[in-house]
């Protein structure tokens, strides 16, 4: 998760970053 932040903020591109952290969340809760 924390790489994924770095990976968002070095790219810039914040909106994106967030997209996917946020799928990526909602796949964990699913499969929990």
């Amino acid at each position: 998760m924390a790489a994924l932040v770095a990976n968002t903020l070095v790219s810039g591109d914040i909106a994106g970053g967030l997209a996917a952290q946020f799928a990526d969340f909602l796949l964990k809760s699913l499969s929990n």
